[in-house]
């Protein structure tokens, strides 16, 4: 199913625009749903990224550009370049990194210092339990410094262990500084600040010994529409093009929208925009999603309660008895969500074109697998 509008609309308000730059990291931790995966190695190479820059940029809206991994530094000097570039047009950049690379502070300086002069706007250096089974505090703490040194703003990320050893407060003690906590939509710090969340337990690989323990959230915390469906892409090594922020399990189907090598990124794009599923998470969220199952299949088993929205997605789209109900009855949630729809492209004028119209092709339940789309598009 689809809600269906022109494509160059579809462009204007993609603001944020996401390289997974490689599958390949230093750490292995256990609870991360990119790195421990069957895939072959594989990188993003400059020219694609570059690339894709250029094209998003000529849409005009976009505003920054985020660099992960697995460890975007193994990119080795290809980062900069791709920083650099993206610089002379006036579009913040952003790297996520263990921080592996800092393993002296007069490293850390001259690291940093040559992406500071590319024109890199922000750090984040992810740091906890998890991460610091492979990478030493030291590290952390030499990169944090050559940031505040420079003045590159450096956020740190900290995922919470039940029963873990590097709390916040830890993490201030062995740093030497009064970490104050990160807050959405107000003004920070733009050093010595930590953005601290629960664990998600995505990871089937995760092992026995706590790697996917976490603490569940209020019903509050993971109700209500995705932020980042339909408002940033991310970009595999394979050229793979995902519609979330890629925190989600990346084999998920619904949340990976075409390949490039097959298609032009505003075809991606646009198919994107008008997948029924799409829609749904970015104008009501995941927990939609769960009161519509649980009113056509009571007896299903789903939990009550989950870290966040993220972790509920995913609870939801590997579960081959929601994919079932999706398939046989997400038609019916068409009409509402076309009037939802419209109304923010009229208001906004920030999302794709406004849904002229919704095309609807039956599809079986029984092709409803772990594999399959369970939103249905005409082929």
């Amino acid at each position: 199913m689809r809600l269906k509008g022109s494509a160059d609309a579809t462009m204007r308000g993609l603001g944020e625009l996401v390289f997974s730059t490689t599958n390949k990291c230093n750490a292995r931790c256990q609870d991360c749903p990119i790195v421990p995966s069957t895939r072959p190695s594989a990188r993003l190479r400059l020219k694609d990224m570059t690339g894709i820059v250029d094209e998003v940029h000529a849409w005009g809206s976009l505003k920054l550009v985020v660099f992960t991994g697995g460890e975007a530094f193994l990119l080795g000097d290809d980062l900069r370049k791709a920083v650099s570039h993206i610089s002379t047009k006036g579009v913040s950049t952003r790297i996520v990194t263990n921080g592996f690379w800092a393993d002296s502070k007069g490293k850390a300086l001259k690291i940093l210092g040559d992406l500071k002069d590319a024109g890199l706007t922000e750090l984040n250096i992810s740091c906890d339990d998890y991460h610091q089974a492979f990478v030493a505090l030291d590290n952390v703490k030499n990169a944090n410094e050559a940031a505040i040194e420079i003045g590159l703003p450096a956020l740190l990320v900290h995922r919470r262990k039940p029963g873990g050893t590097i709390t916040v407060e830890y993490l201030s003690n062995y740093l030497g500084v009064d970490l104050q906590i990160w807050r959405a939509g107000k003004v920070n710090s733009d050093n010595n600040v930590i953005c601290t969340s629960r664990n998600i337990p995505l990871s089937p690989h995760a092992d026995a010994d706590g790697a996917n323990a976490c603490e569940y959230a209020d019903e509050r915390e993971w109700a209500g529409p995705c932020q980042s469906v339909l408002r940033s892409i991310i970009v595999f090594p394979d050229l793979s093009v995902q519609l979330c922020c890629g925190i989600a399990l990346n084999w998920i189907p619904e949340l990976t929208i075409g390949s490039l090598p097959e298609d032009t990124l505003q075809t991606v794009l646009t198919r994107g925009n008008q997948d029924l599923i799409a829609n749904w998470l970015a104008l009501e969220g995941p927990s939609s999603i769960l009161d519509f199952v649980r009113s056509k299949k009571p007896a299903i088993n789903l939990a009550h309660r989950y870290v966040g929205r993220c972790h509920l997605c995913n609870e939801l789209f590997t579960n081959p008895e929601v994919r079932k109900v999706l398939v046989k009855h997400a038609a019916e949630r068409r009409e509402g969500l076309l009037m939802m729809r419209g109304a923010l492209d009229w208001v906004a004028n920030d999302w794709a074109a406004p849904a002229a119209a919704l095309e609807h092709t039956d599809a079986s339940p029984e092709s409803a697998t772990p594999g399959e789309s369970c939103s249905p598009v005409e082929s």
